[in-house]
Formats: C-alpha cells, sequence, structure tokens
C-alpha cells in the first residue's frame, strides 16, 4: 500500500486531533481524580511532598462520617425533593407558555415573548431583594415545603419556554388540523399531540432545571435557616468554613454533592446535546 503525502498530512492531523483532545480530558480528569484520592486519605498523610496518588490505607470512614455525622445524608434528601419539585414545575409552565407562543395567535404574542426572552439578560442578584421581600410577607422563610425555593421557579422560565417554542413550531400543522377534525380543544391538541412529540425536549428541560436548582446557594442561604433544611450546597459551605483544615473530609463532602450530577450527565449526555440543537431551530 502506498503512502502518499495527503495520507501522512490526514494521518497527522487525527493524530494532532486527538491529542488535543487527550489534554483537555486530562485536564478536566485530573483534579475530579486528585478530590478522590484526597477523599480517601488520613489527615497526617495530607500535605506529604512528593504527593501520593494512591493512598497507602482508604479511609472509607471519612464518606461515613460526612454522610451521618455531619448530615449530609438529610441535605441529600432535602435537595432531591426540591430539584425534583422545581424540574416538575417547570415541564408544566414552560411547556403551556412555549406551545401559546408557538401554536395560538394572540395580540402582542411577539411583543410577549420578547420581553420575556429579555429577562434571561437581568441577574438574579438584580431581583433577589423583591423576591426577598414577597416570600417575607408570604412567610415561605424556611418553609418546611421549600416553597420559596420552589415556586419561583414554576413561573414560566424565559429559557425553558423559549427552547419548547421552538420545538413546538417544528410540528407540522398537518398534526393539529388533524386535532382538530377529531374533536380536541386547544388544551386537547397540547396534552394528546404535542406534549408525546415533544418527550425528548422535556427530558432535556427537566435535565437542565434539575442541575441548576441542585447546583443552586444564593436562594437557598437567603430562604433557609434550619439546619435540618439546609440542602447539599449550604451545607457544603458550611461545612468548608467549620473544617478548614480537615481537606479530606471537605473532599469527601464535594465529591458526595457532585456525584449525583455527574452521574445524571453520564446517563443523559445526549439529552444536552439536544438541549443546544433545539434552540437553535427555526423561529
Amino acid at each position: 500500500m502506498r503512502v502518499t503525502p495527503r495520507k501522512i498530512r490526514r494521518l497527522a492531523g487525527t493524530f494532532l486531533h486527538y491529542l488535543v483532545l487527550l489534554i483537555i480530558a486530562a485536564t478536566v480528569l485530573i483534579p475530579f481524580l486528585w478530590m478522590l484520592s484526597t477523599s480517601l486519605k488520613g489527615r497526617g498523610v495530607l500535605h506529604e511532598i512528593p504527593p501520593r496518588w494512591i493512598p497507602e490505607k482508604f479511609y472509607w470512614n471519612n464518606y461515613a462520617e460526612v454522610l451521618f455525622k455531619h448530615h449530609f445524608l438529610r441535605y441529600s434528601i432535602n435537595t432531591v425533593y426540591m430539584a425534583l419539585m422545581v424540574g416538575i414545575g417547570q415541564l408544566l409552565t414552560c411547556s403551556l407558555a412555549g406551545f401559546a407562543f408557538a401554536r395560538l395567535k394572540f395580540a402582542g404574542r411577539n411583543l410577549l415573548f420578547a420581553l420575556l426572552l429579555a429577562t434571561m439578560m437581568v441577574p438574579l442578584q438584580v431581583m433577589i431583594i423583591p423576591e426577598f421581600l414577597i416570600m417575607l410577607r408570604l412567610n415561605w422563610i424556611d418553609h418546611p415545603l421549600f416553597l420559596a425555593l420552589i415556586v419561583p421557579s414554576w413561573l414560566a422560565g424565559a429559557f425553558g419556554t423559549f427552547m419548547l417554542r421552538q420545538f413546538f413550531m417544528t410540528v407540522p400543522q398537518d398534526l393539529e388540523d388533524a386535532g382538530r377534525i377529531d374533536g380536541c380543544n386547544i388544551f386537547g391538541i397540547y396534552w394528546r399531540i404535542f406534549l408525546p412529540l415533544s418527550m425528548p425536549a422535556l427530558a432535556t428541560l427537566f435535565i437542565f432545571a434539575v442541575m441548576s436548582s441542585w447546583n443552586d446557594l444564593l436562594r437557598p442561604i437567603l430562604y433557609i435557616s434550619s439546619q435540618s433544611r439546609m440542602t447539599l450546597t449550604i451545607g457544603l459551605a458550611n461545612f468548608t468554613r467549620q473544617y478548614d483544615v480537615n481537606e479530606n473530609m471537605k473532599m469527601a463532602g464535594s465529591l458526595f454533592t457532585l456525584l449525583p450530577l455527574i452521574v445524571l450527565y453520564a446517563f443523559a449526555q445526549k439529552y444536552f446535546v439536544q438541549g443546544i440543537t433545539l434552540s437553535g431551530l427555526k423561529g
């Protein structure tokens, strides 16, 4: 087989491509591997020079201590409940708003949609003070059902509404007409035709909403004061301040907080990609 200069250039390009990807992957993975290694070490070997990647003895009890003694298990239950409720609420409100903007004709539709998108440019820090005053008036601060953290997310989110609107606009008009012929009203068309077709988009939105709620720190700090109602982000922040020199315990808590998101991403990569491509559909 003759090796031509063109094939050599193509092989060299492929090699450089994979080499760059390998370097990027190593840059991302090395901090996580060091976090895992540190979380399994004892306090006496954290500052060894040269550093030891594989501990001589694995301190698995670090995780048990973080979970039970430092209440991370309780924080996890609170966070899972809050994140699931936020995700379910956004599926309902954003799908309704996206359907209305995509398929219904009413006065001021484009203006209202533009105003909704404009809210994406307003930082949360600008809105947090009036939002806090509203929650205070409603007596939702430190509520046992986390209403101050859940209910604001149920109001139609701009990103989720935009993404679902883009998807709904790609549904053929013939399907909507067929639903009307079969006797469906507007809500029936939304419920029986558009929602089943939009399952990939809904799954994408649900994952984004859960991850955003899981990582949120500002709202939980403002609205939660009882230790039994704290989320993982508050618990980890308090834990870091209390045990500033205990790196192994901090890394165990950080890894426990991060691991569910890593698993979620590993099993739902295609939905993240769809979330990017869906926002570029015709408008």
